[in-house]
C-alpha cells in the first residue's frame, strides 16, 4: 500500500520530467506539431488502418534528407530507431499508393498562410512565378519517364519536366503547386503508370502531364486563387511570355511581366508593325541610364497581334545569373539587350525590371531543392512514389521557409538546413535515451535531497519509480 507522501513524491517526479522532456525533442518535430501536418494528412485521407501511422512514416521520410541517407534503405542499414523502427517496406507501401498528395499539400498551405498572415500582405508586393525544371532519371523502367529537352545541357535527357508555381512575398518564397510534363518520345522500356481509379489524384496528374503547359499553368493559378492566395503579378521567362498567355492572365485578374523572345512576332507601334529587333533600333537613341539598376532603359506602348495593349521595356546591359549552369559547361553568350513586356501600363519603367528580377527566386528554389532537399533524386519505379517524393521536397522547403520567416535574423534556407541537419544527426537513439535517464536521475536525486526522510520501504520507492517510468509517453512509444 502506497502512502500519501509517496503519491506526492510521484507527482513531483512527473512534473520535473514533464518540464525536462520537451528539451529533448527535435526542432523539426515541434514544427510538425505547430503546423499540424498530421492533421492535414488525415484530412486528405492519407491514413493507415494498421502498422505504422502515416504521420509517423511521413515524419521519418521528411527527416531522412537531413541525415543525407542513401534513400529509404538507409534506415535499414543504420540503427536510427530514434526516428523510426519501421522497415523500408513500410515506407514503399505508403509511397506507392495512389493518395491525395495535392489535397494534403493545399491543406498544409492554407494553414501556413494563416500562420504567416499572407492575407494581410499587399497583393502588389506578392508575385506568382511560373517556370519548369528538368528532373533527370537513370532508369527507363521508371513509370512515365520520357526524353525531355534540357536547355541547360542543350539536349534531351531521360526524366520528367516539372512545372512549378512559386509564391514570392516579403517573407520569402514558397512553392505552391507542381505538375509533371511528359513528352511523346519514350524509351524502349517505357512503362505507363497504373491508376486505381480514373478520377483518382494520380490519374488526374497523368492526364494533365500530356496537356499544353500554358493551359496547365493557368489551372495552377486558378487553384491558388481559389485557395485564397492573392497576388497581382505573374512573372515568367521567355517561354511563357506570349500575348495569348498574358490575355488569359488578365481574365484571372492578374498582370503579367515577362521577358520577350526575339523572333518574328510583330507589335503595333504608332500605326506600324515592327518586330522586336526593329523596335529596339528605333528606341536605342532614347535609352537612359538608371543608376540604381545599372542598365540603360527605355519604354514603348505597343499593341500585340491579338489586340492586347502593353508596355515593352528595353534594357541594355541586362545580365541573367546562371544558377543552374552545370559544372564545366560552356557559358552561353550574353545578349547586348533584353526586352520585357507587361500588361500593367501604370508601372514605371524601372519598376518593370525590378519586379521581373523577383523571378530569379524560382531559379534559387530549384537549385536549393535539388542540392539540399532531394528534388528529383528519388529512384522509385512507381510514378505515385515520384509524386510523393516531390511533395515531400516542397513540404521540406516550406517548413524551412516557415522557420526562416519566424526568425528575425537574416538567415538563408541553406544555413537553416545545416543547423537542423546537425541537430538531427546528434539526436541518435542512444544519445536521447542517455540524456533522458540522466535528467530523470538528476530530478530524483534533487527531489530526494529536498524532501524530509521518509519511512517507506525501498521496494515502495522502486515500485513507485517503475510506475512513473511506465506512464511516460516516451517509454510507451511515441510516434516521433
Amino acid at each position: 500500500m502506497y502512502t500519501r507522501k509517496i503519491d506526492t513524491f510521484q507527482g513531483q517526479i512527473k512534473m520535473a520530467l514533464k518540464e525536462a522532456i520537451p528539451d529533448l525533442d527535435l526542432t523539426l518535430a515541434k514544427v510538425f506539431q505547430t503546423l499540424r501536418i498530421r492533421s492535414h494528412l488525415t484530412g486528405a485521407g492519407i491514413r493507415k488502418c494498421e502498422g505504422y501511422a502515416a504521420g509517423h512514416l511521413i515524419f521519418a521520410m521528411f527527416t531522412s534528407i537531413f541525415l543525407t541517407l542513401p534513400g529509404l534503405c538507409g534506415y535499414a542499414h543504420l540503427n536510427l530507431t530514434a526516428l523510426t523502427t519501421a522497415s523500408k517496406d513500410a515506407f514503399y507501401r505508403l509511397k506507392n499508393r495512389d493518395l491525395g498528395w495535392r489535397s494534403f499539400f493545399w491543406r498544409f498551405l492554407g494553414f501556413l498562410a494563416q500562420q504567416l498572415g499572407w492575407s494581410q500582405q499587399a497583393p502588389a508586393e506578392t508575385f506568382f512565378v511560373l517556370d519548369t525544371s528538368i528532373l533527370p532519371k537513370r532508369g527507363e523502367k521508371i513509370e512515365e519517364v520520357s526524353y525531355v529537352y534540357d536547355h541547360s545541357r542543350g539536349r534531351s535527357v531521360l526524366g520528367y519536366e516539372l512545372l512549378t508555381l512559386l509564391l514570392v512575398n516579403p517573407q520569402g518564397y514558397f512553392p505552391l503547386d507542381f505538375e509533371y510534363h511528359f513528352s511523346s518520345k519514350k524509351g524502349k522500356a517505357y512503362q505507363e503508370a497504373t491508376v486505381a481509379h480514373p478520377n483518382s489524384s494520380l490519374a488526374r496528374r497523368q492526364r494533365e502531364a500530356t496537356k499544353n503547359k500554358l493551359a496547365v499553368s493557368l489551372q495552377m493559378l486558378q487553384r491558388a486563387q481559389a485557395k485564397g492566395i492573392k497576388a497581382l503579378y505573374v512573372l515568367v521567362d521567355r517561354w511563357f511570355a506570349s500575348p495569348n498567355f498574358f490575355s488569359n492572365l488578365l481574365l484571372l485578374g492578374l498582370h503579367g511581366i515577362g521577358r520577350l523572345k526575339r523572333g518574328q512576332s510583330r507589335y503595333l507601334y504608332q500605326g506600324r508593325e515592327y518586330t522586336l529587333e526593329e523596335l529596339y533600333r528605333r528606341v536605342r537613341p532614347n535609352l537612359i541610364r538608371h543608376r540604381g539598376l545599372g542598365y540603360d532603359l527605355a519604354r514603348l506602348e505597343v499593341t500585340c497581334a491579338n489586340g492586347l495593349p502593353g508596355i515593352i521595356v528595353f534594357s541594355r546591359g541586362y545580365r541573367e545569373p546562371e544558377v543552374n549552369q552545370p559544372a564545366g559547361a560552356k557559358l552561353p553568350p550574353q545578349p547586348k539587350w533584353a526586352a520585357f513586356f507587361t500588361t500593367d501600363a501604370s508601372l514605371a519603367t524601372d519598376e518593370v525590371v525590378k519586379k521581373y528580377l523577383c523571378r530569379w527566386s524560382i531559379e534559387v528554389f530549384f537549385k536549393e531543392a535539388k542540392t539540399l532537399l532531394g528534388l528529383g533524386k528519388d529512384q522509385s519505379r512507381k510514378f505515385a512514389a515520384q509524386v510523393c517524393a516531390t511533395t515531400l521536397t516542397f513540404l521540406r522547403f516550406n517548413v524551412l521557409a516557415f522557420v526562416k520567416a519566424q526568425r528575425d535574423a537574416a538567415e538563408t534556407i541553406g544555413s537553416i538546413f545545416r543547423e537542423l541537419a546537425a541537430e538531427v544527426r546528434r539526436s541518435t537513439f542512444q544519445e536521447k535515451i542517455l540524456a533522458y535517464f540522466r535528467q530523470f536521475l538528476e530530478a530524483i536525486v534533487e527531489l530526494l535531497n529536498q524532501s524530509t526522510p521518509l519511512s517507506a520501504s525501498s521496494r515502495d520507492f522502486l515500485d513507485m519509480i517503475a510506475i512513473v517510468i511506465n506512464e511516460l509517453d516516451l517509454c510507451r512509444g511515441c510516434e516521433t
